[in-house]
């Protein structure tokens, strides 16, 4: 039983988290929409089951959550108008992901390592600030590890990889998946039950993550198994639910590999898409801060020095045969995962910070895990942990605008949303003329379908400003290219294209 104590640690480390990527995300890096794919999933949903009917066959937690965010944004924040109301709920929903998101890593230090939260709250805010610092070697536009290209992705990538991670922190803390078949802890269990169903119907980049875990899992029983440590009934007992899991993500991954872009052909041959894959992965690497590395790799090797200096005994063996070797293990076949898969889509895909996010966790959670045993050997490093919290921070400062925001555009949100603004202004002023088609101008950008404000635009911002109640009826909207609005708003593109 937790004590009043350790709640309220718990209550105020989230309540902080809260606080502070909620400034970040609704001040100062807002996600506002500007692209086709984000006025597109804004109001497209689809029914919970995959189909090859979809684009995205088995992408499902992405394509409810966008467009669910997106409408109730607008009736909860009408006031602050139709553009930063979404903004505001799209920066609300990422928040929310990652406070739970850290309240797993928490847990997982609390229950698992049995450190005291005064102990646990600094690592998890450490833990926190290494997904700011990860990429940090600029003084501007660094990408950071809950960043995406543009806020689709946000909810494609980044959303679904917190889930699955913060499912795989759960499990290996309460170990419920091994159990899940007794009459005991029905209410967690109903709610577990749709969040991993969400999780693997999600992304095949994300869904990895809790397919690897369970798989590896798997693996360790058959092994088990095979030596006659686990009787066969035991077995079926505890890993059925993991086997089901597993079954279910092949399923999703075929449902992928039968739709519309799982069939796209490549333009190289597997063998030289995976050599790009893997030189793009190894750039990506490369691409951390060197500060970062150099406490990933210390927390490493002063774990490794402690575990062969002293044998350790069971209550520090057990964190590393259950926690931290598994979680290695994740990330190496994770990271094969990633890379084959980019092979396929595309290779340059193994150097975005989204597609990589479960790598990118295992390697983090691994720092923290083992500063956290360190911290039960040596107790006195708690008098660092403020220090290199302070410096870390102050990595994430600069004279410029520190990190992207989250467009391809690498536009200031405050920019975004003016745009915006100016052609949803476009389509109400023929509304009330009392027209139902209008010509959209939209920004130049020099040939092609004009992305990222595409040619094919219009039926999906007519479709998303009728939903959304601020059109009467759908409107028909023809894009038409225009210069004049790329010297407007600054933009590239135009007679410089």
């Amino acid at each position: 039983m937790r004590s009043k104590a350790e709640k309220l640690w718990e209550l105020g480390l989230c309540l902080a988290v809260l606080a502070a990527v909620l400034l970040f995300f609704e001040k100062a890096h807002p996600l506002v929409i500007l692209d086709a794919d984000d006025w597109t999933y804004i109001s497209q949903s689809r029914i919970a089951l995959p189909s090859v009917r979809f684009w995205n066959p088995a992408r499902i937690l992405p394509e409810l959550l966008m467009p669910w965010a997106a409408g109730l944004g607008v009736l909860l924040f009408s006031r602050l108008g139709y553009i930063p109301a979404i903004t505001a709920m799209n920066g609300l929903v990422l928040s929310l992901f990652i406070t739970l998101y850290i309240r797993a890593f928490f847990r997982l230090l609390t229950d698992r390592l049995r450190l005291t939260p005064g102990r646990a709250a600094p690592l998890a805010l450490l833990f926190l600030l290494l997904h700011f610092s990860l990429f940090r070697t600029a003084p501007s536009q660094n990408t950071y590890l809950f960043w995406s290209k543009d806020v689709t992705c946000v909810y494609y990538y980044v959303i679904p990889g917190l889930l699955n991670c913060s499912l795989v922190m759960f499990l290996a803390r309460t170990g419920l998946h091994r159990r899940f078949w007794e009459k005991k802890e029905l209410g967690k269990k109903s709610l577990l039950l749709p969040a991993v169903y969400l999780a693997v119907f999600s992304n095949l980049f994300e869904s990895a993550i809790l397919a690897c875990w369970c798989g590896l899992e798997l693996l360790n029983a058959l092994l088990r198994l095979g030596k006659k440590r686990l009787a066969p009934r035991d077995f079926w007992r505890e890993q059925s639910f993991s086997l089901v899991l597993v079954l279910l993500w092949l399923l999703s991954a075929l449902f992928e590999g039968l739709g519309g872009r799982g069939s796209i052909p490549s333009s190289l041959s597997f063998g030289a898409a995976l050599g790009e894959s893997v030189r793009q992965g190894a750039g990506f690497f490369g691409g951390i801060y060197l500060l970062v590395w150099m406490l990933i790799l210390g927390a490493g090797a002063l774990l490794l020095l402690t575990v062969l200096r002293k044998k350790p005994g069971e209550e520090q063996r057990q964190p590393l045969r259950e926690l931290l070797l598994p979680l290695l293990l994740m990330g190496l076949l994770l990271l094969l995962f990633e890379l084959l898969l980019c092979a396929r889509v595309d290779p340059s895909y193994a150097r975005r910070s989204d597609v990589m996010f479960g790598v990118c966790f295992a390697l983090l959670a691994l720092t923290g895990l083992a500063l956290g045993l360190l911290l039960k050997r040596w107790e006195r490093l708690l008098l660092l942990l403020p220090l290199v919290l302070l410096i870390l921070y102050s990595a994430t400062d600069t004279r410029s605008r520190t990190f992207r925001d989250s467009n391809e555009m690498l536009l200031p949100a405050e920019l975004c949303t003016e745009l915006d603004q100016t052609l949803v202004d476009q389509v109400l002023e023929a509304q009330a003329r009392g027209e139902s088609r209008v010509t959209l101008h939209v920004p130049d950008y020099g040939g092609g379908d004009n992305w990222p404000h595409a040619l094919y635009l219009g039926d999906r911002m007519a479709a998303s400003l009728f939903k959304h109640g601020l059109t009467r009826e759908l409107m028909q909207i023809e894009i038409l290219p225009d210069p004049a609005l790329n010297k407007q708003f600054g933009l590239p593109g135009g007679a410089d294209a």
